[in-house]
């Protein structure tokens, strides 16, 4: 028979570890039994490698009977790996969970966290110091993109934390390890993992050793955090985040969840407890959690947590678009369906105040016991309303548009003359819906709709989309906390080095890598949210996860106080095929708490490209934390503009005038040759405007005399390419003249204006 019919399509690694030579724990081991527990009893056919270590393990290491395979050693956890590996065949579930202590190290690989340092797992090993082996971030990543490349789904959950501030206490999950516990006979392997998509325009892959759509991770709390051991009802010790986990997995639906639902209640769980630590999600929040998703998951749902005083809070704020007034309806986490939720099991209510990250709800007299963890769907959004629709009184089925519209939580109007509008729908000559902007511009890369389609829905999605993206993207910060903006710098590194503060253009060519960096400059952790807003309309995290904290500087630690990401540029296949060009907003949210902007993501409109996402890279004791429930919120909105030319290259000469009454002379030529006797040809301006006789160039570029040049010529051209390549060359102030005066048209005169 087929190994393939007779192979299971789950495959567990539950690791636990109580056994420490130093430092042990308590409820590691029992994270394990009971997730072990949770597994046979939820699946039918599951293979589950179990390697633990007890307190009785550790006090009789030498001498403890049992299968050796089965401990928890640096050998056996990589040999588990490597078998699932073997094993396991493309598309069959892979779940790993470690509960044990965490550390980390001196980063020592390319693709290292410089501004944290390696975080590792400490596995055991009696043939080295201290009877640890600490198992590098990069060499498990290393074996986890093994089984991504396979074709594996990966869910790895790590309750351990790496934080060395308070790595003395009995309940935290970390153990300080000398270097030269740190194994080294990995360290020379290679086989990174490598992109195969051309669908991304902004990517944050060099970051990643592995491809972040195979595989998530659920992380106890983030690099500065305590992940800690705490007493359950049945009074044993077990992790935070396990213990929660198995909470939220007894919930109807269990592991046929997506991972953001899975993560959302459990961030509810934890805000709404004593516990202070914040789970931190990365990868693929879309993925099954262990198997096929069987629940239907609405992303735009926000969790609520119940606070002692009974009162209300949405985990959302005025970051999120959230305004005082806006309505809500609240519903339990169980229901099969959170998209429709039955209004027997539901409750209308109202934001009473926004908040910078989180808002208050309006009190509700009910006999419903609402919990923390329920969920919220808006039902009015004001934010919404400030991006009127107006549809032009021509159009078929006109009434049912604008009700189906409005419905959607939009402001849609039938157009009349003196009416003002951020998107005007009409019926065009080819009798379809055609969708223009506020200048009566075809909205970029939307598509007609035959008028014949009988789908209002459709269209009522697409200004949806189209008004969210709009929200998104114009989403500012009115009232901005000036010491909190003094606690950070943000800022862009071109590859030449220059410096892009937010507001600035960066153009850049095709596979161009450039860097974003987040300066922490103040006493608090902040956390750095980084979207991308593509050419088809999309809204995607690339940093693949919830947020990237960015600890404050500590002298002696790992800690810098400075998160580097390293980004590249491709053009979409799709919009290859029509632009020489492509333009994206790269938006970065920095707040003071952790939060959550999953509900802004958006799919590429249309189904043009397939959306993949995009990527990036990878606690103080009790006596001295700052409680994060009364420090005042926080949050700011950075924008940049980053414009990327599929053409190679562009020469532009301005020469000197060998004689000032002379006409000076404009050159731009299609090809030149490069130092390296290398051809560039650029296919988008394909004209030699004048055949001059090469004079001195001017080495730097006076303004007057590019004003004179622009003025004086008429230059046919893709005026679009001629003004991004042009400002390319020029000053801030000359570019911004430049930009009144050329037109978006695809053919069209230059001249004197």
């Amino acid at each position: 028979m087929d190994a393939q019919n007779i192979s299971p399509d789950h495959y567990a690694i539950l690791i636990g570890i109580d056994a420490y030579p130093e430092n042990p724990l308590k409820g590691c081991v029992q994270d394990v039994r009971r997730m072990k527990e949770y597994l046979e009893s939820a699946i039918d056919n599951v293979h589950i490698q179990t390697l633990t270590a007890t307190e009785d393990f550790g006090k009789q290491r030498s001498t403890l009977p049992g299968d050796p395979m089965s401990r928890p050693t640096y050998e056996n956890v990589i040999s588990a790996l490597q078998r699932v590996q073997s094993q396991a065949h493309p598309g069959d579930y892979i779940y790993i969970h470690f509960s044990g202590h965490g550390t980390h190290g001196e980063p020592y690989a390319e693709y290292s966290d410089n501004s944290t340092g390696d975080l590792a797992l400490v596995l055991l090993d009696d043939k080295k110091e201290g009877g640890v082996n600490p198992l590098r971030g990069p060499i498990l990543a290393f074996l986890l993109n093994a089984l991504v490349r396979k074709g594996l789904v990966v869910t790895l959950v790590l309750d351990c934390c790496f934080s060395s501030t308070a790595y003395r206490r009995d309940d935290i999950r970390f153990l300080l390890c000398k270097p030269e516990q740190f194994s080294t006979e990995l360290e020379k392997r290679s086989e990174l993992a490598t992109s195969t998509s051309d669908n991304r325009d902004i990517s944050m892959r060099l970051n990643w050793l592995i491809d972040p759509d195979g595989y998530t991770i659920i992380a106890a709390c983030g690099p500065d955090e305590e992940a800690r051991e705490i007493k359950t009802p049945d009074d044993t010790k077990q992790g935070a985040l396990s213990y929660f986990l198995r909470r939220t997995l007894d919930e109807p639906g269990g592991y046929g969840r997506h991972h953001r639902d899975i993560y959302k209640y459990l961030r509810a769980l934890f805000k709404g407890s004593t516990v202070e630590q914040s789970p931190v999600l990365f990868g693929n929040a879309n993925q099954g959690f262990f198997g096929p998703v069987t629940v239907q998951s609405d992303k735009n749902v926000i969790p609520i947590v119940r606070k002692q005083n009974r009162n209300l809070q949405l985990q959302a704020g005025e970051a999120h678009g959230v305004c005082s007034g806006d309505q809500f309806i609240l519903f339990p986490f169980a229901p099969a369906n959170p998209s429709l939720p039955s209004m027997d099991n539901s409750i209308l209510t109202s934001i009473t105040r926004a908040g910078a990250l989180t808002s208050d709800l309006e009190s509700v007299d009910t006999e419903l016991i609402i919990q923390t963890g329920w969920l919220a769907k808006s039902l009015t959004q004001a934010a919404l309303q400030r991006y009127p629709i107006r549809l032009a009184s021509n159009l078929p089925n006109l009434d049912k548009l604008l009700a189906t519209l409005n419905n959607n939580l939009l402001n849609a109007r039938i157009l009349t003359d003196g009416n003002s509008a951020c998107f005007h729908i009409i019926l065009n000559s080819k009798n379809e819906y055609e969708i223009l902007d506020q200048f009566d511009q075809r909205v970029l890369n939307v598509p007609t709709i035959s008028s014949t389609r009988s789908d209002i829905y459709h269209i009522s999605d697409i200004m949806e989309h189209l008004a969210k993206f709009k929200l998104v993207k114009e989403l500012t910060n009115g009232a901005p906390n000036p010491s909190f903006q003094a606690s950070f710098d943000v800022r862009l590194i071109g590859v030449s080095g220059d410096v892009y503060t937010p507001g600035s253009l960066l153009n850049v060519q095709e596979r161009e890598v450039f860097h974003l960096e987040v300066e922490n400059k103040g006493a608090r952790t902040l956390y750095v949210h980084i979207f991308n807003l593509g050419p088809f309309l999309e809204v995607e995290s690339i940093d693949k996860g919830i947020y990237e904290a960015v600890p404050a500087r500590l002298d002696g630690s790992h800690f810098l106080g400075i998160l580097d990401r390293k980004l590249k540029t491709e053009v979409p296949s799709e919009m290859r095929e029509k632009y020489d060009w492509c333009e994206d907003t790269l938006k970065v949210f920095v707040t003071s708490h952790p939060t959550s902007f999953d509900l802004f993501e958006l799919p590429t409109l249309g189904g043009l490209v397939e959306r993949n996402g995009f990527s990036s890279d990878r606690r103080k004791d009790n006596t001295d934390r700052i409680d994060s429930s009364s420090e005042m919120e926080a949050w700011a909105v950075l924008n940049f503009t980053v414009y990327l030319d599929t053409i190679v290259a562009t020469e532009i000469d301005i020469y000197q005038r060998p004689n000032p009454q002379a006409e000076p002379h404009f050159n731009c030529n299609s090809s030149f040759q490069q130092s390296d006797g290398a051809v560039c040809f650029n296919g988008g301006l394909s004209y030699v405007y004048t055949d001059v006789k090469r004079d001195s160039v001017i080495s730097s570029f006076v303004a007057t005399e590019i004003l004179h040049e622009f003025c004086t010529f008429k230059l046919p051209a893709r005026s679009k390419m001629l003004q991004r390549s042009i400002s390319h060359h020029l000053e801030y102030g000359i570019e911004k003249w430049a930009n009144g005066i050329l037109e978006r048209d695809e053919e069209t005169e230059l001249g004197r204006k």
